[in-house]
């Protein structure tokens, strides 16, 4: 309850401060100008216009003339009288300037030194790296997250993030919950990398707006707009191991304020690959269609978005045709997903005072899944409705203090099976939210600029678990404009899915033992991270490094250890937590070679039949060496990126027989997978 006392306090601080003067900067096109230099006529006093066009300024006084100015304007002079304080201004006469050019250096990927949350930015350069990419190999250079696979079977693959699996990390699609229930296990490969535009990854204890299920982060991806993206975009790809993917993008502006697109994808591996000898396939043949249809609307009030998404998806894996002629003895796993989305956004922003804004996103989703692991089949049938109303303002006009309000409703119905359990349910999921955000960027002198806070409160409620509170804090202290230190805090819920969060277990074809009521998991999560931006010469560095724990109060456990010829899931009995620790550097060894370094030690534990133990198949040791190359004239680039893997504990081995293991050891070795890229781009076309 600490933390909620610090509200009125902060309010106190907002209102009591000298005469803030606000205003919006316009041009002839009433395009908002982003950077114009606002200052009192005869005075020290100014601060620029932020990427909205908003600008706010303190008076001490008034009449004043405040002072405008734009690089390629010519400068204006405004007389603001006493009671006007809230102004739009449009700046107009456009001076002829000699043209000149700049060239500047960006990284694909930063932390932010602003931001109370901890936040990595990737953007489309980053993923151009891996150009025949999903989002899941789309984190293959990032140090953050790892993109790890459940089993060599199946395919299917998770983000791994604070040591954590990624069932426990929340996925978005444009600031909506996406490919959740039992889309899961191969969630990450249906959003095709050249689909995308940039992503956000937020560690901790994020924000409470979009759900309390991030209980170890929070990563939200943003797709290629219409209005933005190419009008005809082809991809290609195809390797020497018989992997072909193709992607097409079409878009058409069909006015200044209604856009389409069409995303279309297609990718196929059908090379039975066997390199081991074991009779295996190493990786599972394959085949999707994917297609999205995207509608857009814009104008100075009103934003609307729609989306149609369609997949049909499949996965064949496990013993080779040669491997036995009776095809009842083979072991296969066969996976057919079909998956349908329709959902939307609708904002309003056209209020009295251009710091309100009220939005609405709603979805409506339908997954199907038909598989079959050996003699077990899984089929489901799941139809998810979601709605979420959000209200943003700032309090008593003063742009320091921003808060949000909403409500969401989340209804998931599922029809499910899995050999004899009969695993149907529905889950009605109401929540009411409410977060303030504190900031203040403008001098950086005072204690009260150098800090910033955000705390927030969702409150959600379920038929069978009651209210569950979820709160969270987020607080920053900024000693420089380029280094800034952040603390969070908070909690998170998570309704387990049995079947789709466990598909790496069941494929070793053991028996289930699922306990009769496994119960919604419960964690809470705390973190420290430091971030310092530096200069040598023009040369920009960045050091980052983060400390994260989190305490599970319940959770799903998927044991293996406890008895070799049986797979077990039950609730947790005892301790379970992850320690995790990060450090990261981003290094311009010359203008044309960016080096960036990271390590990460992550020690996650936990009880099994009474006995805590390091969680099976999970590194301590995580290392990734990212070089980036390009020539003078951007041609050629060259990427090539190291990730070093340590070794992992294998479940207990006790209990079966001796000529059955193939691998004598506790621990897996420690391995390192280098991957390569070359890339020449040659007028509007680029071969890599």
């Amino acid at each position: 309850m600490r933390f909620l006392l610090i509200f009125p306090f902060l309010f106190i601080l907002g209102i009591c401060q000298s005469q803030d003067i606000k205003g919006l900067i316009l041009n002839d096109a009433q395009a908002p100008m982003i950077g114009a230099v606002v200052s009192w006529k005869n005075s020290q006093r100014s601060t620029i216009s932020d990427e909205n066009g908003h600008f706010s300024i303190a008076a001490d006084s008034l009449p004043q003339i405040l002072q405008i100015t734009y690089v390629g304007f010519d400068p204006m002079e405004v007389e603001v009288l006493p009671g006007e304080n809230n102004l739009e201004i449009e700046i107009t006469g456009i001076v002829q300037l000699k043209e000149i050019e700049i060239e500047g250096q960006k990284t694909s990927t930063y932390v932010s030194t602003i931001n109370p949350l901890n936040v990595e930015h990737i953007d489309k350069s980053e993923f151009q790296k891996a150009a025949c990419c999903s989002l899941a190999e789309s984190f293959e250079t990032n140090g953050s997250a790892d993109v790890t696979m459940t089993d060599a079977l199946s395919g299917a693959k998770e983000i791994q993030m604070l040591g954590l699996r990624g069932l426990y990390t929340q996925l978005l699609q444009e600031n909506r919950p996406a490919m959740g229930g039992l889309a899961t296990p191969f969630a990450l490969d249906f959003i095709p990398g050249t689909w995308l535009e940039s992503i956000q990854i937020s560690k901790g204890a994020s924000s409470v707006l979009m759900g309390s299920t991030a209980l170890s982060g929070m990563i939200n991806y943003e797709l290629v707009k219409p209005n933005t993206d190419k009008p005809i975009f082809i991809n290609l790809f195809g390797n020497t191991n018989g992997r072909f993917e193709s992607n097409v993008h079409l878009n058409k502006a069909l006015n200044d304020q209604w856009s389409m697109g069409v995303l279309l994808h297609y990718s196929t591996f059908q090379n039975q690959i066997d390199r081991d000898g074991d009779s295996f396939m190493d990786a599972p043949l394959k085949e999707q269609f994917n297609g999205m249809y995207r509608l857009q609307y814009r104008s100075k009030k009103w934003f609307s978005q729609f989306s149609f998404q369609a997949l049909k998806d499949k996965h064949q894996g496990g013993q080779l045709t040669s491997a036995n002629e009776n095809p009842a003895l083979r072991f296969n796993t066969n996976r057919s997903f079909a998956r349908t989305e329709l959902s939307g956004k609708l904002g309003y922003t056209g209020f009295e005072h251009n710091t309100q804004s009220i939005g609405l996103t709603y979805s409506y989703t339908n997954n199907l899944v038909d598989a079959k692991y050996g003699a077990n089949v899984h089929s489901g049938d799941e139809n998810t409705v979601f709605v979420n109303l959000i209200y943003m303002n700032v309090i008593a006009q003063n742009l320091d203090h921003k808060y949000t309000v909403g409500a969401s409703y989340l209804w998931d119905d599922f029809d499910e099976r899995y050999g004899s359990y009969v695993l149907d349910r529905t889950e009605r999921l109401s929540s009411l939210y409410g977060e303030y955000n504190y900031c203040h960027d403008e001098s950086k002198n005072s204690f009260l600029d150098k800090v910033g806070f955000m705390a927030g409160m969702r409150l959600e409620y379920h038929p069978k678990y009651g209210w569950m509170p979820a709160p969270r804090v987020n607080a920053k202290y900024q000693f420089t404009e380029d280094a800034i230190l952040r603390v969070s805090a908070g909690r998170g819920f998570r309704i387990p899915n049995v079947i789709s969060d466990n598909i790496g277990g069941l494929i070793s074809n053991k028996p289930l033992q699922l306990a009769n009521d496994i119960d919604i998991e419960r964690a809470w999560n705390y973190g420290l991270n430091y971030t310092q931006t530096f200069y040598i010469g023009l040369k920009r560095f960045q050091f980052n490094t983060d400390v994260y724990r989190t305490d599970f109060q319940s959770q799903m456990v998927l044991d293996m250890d406890s008895d070799p010829k049986v797979l077990k899931i039950y609730n947790l009995e005892g301790k379970s937590y992850s320690n995790s620790f990060l450090v990261g550097l981003q290094i311009p060894v010359f203008r044309l070679l960016d080096i960036k370094l990271v390590y990460k030690f992550n020690d996650v534990r936990m009880t099994f039949q009474g006995e805590i133990l390091q969680k099976p198949m999970n590194a301590k040791h995580r290392g990734l060496v990212n070089l980036d190359f390009h020539s003078p004239d951007k041609r050629w680039k060259w990427n090539t990126h190291v990730q070093i893997v340590g070794k992992q504990r294998f479940p207990s081995h006790a209990g079966i027989p001796e000529q059955y293991i193939t691998y004598k050891g506790d621990y897996s070795p420690a391995y390192v997978i280098v991957n390569t890229q070359l890339a020449w781009t040659i007028k509007n076309m680029e071969w890599y």
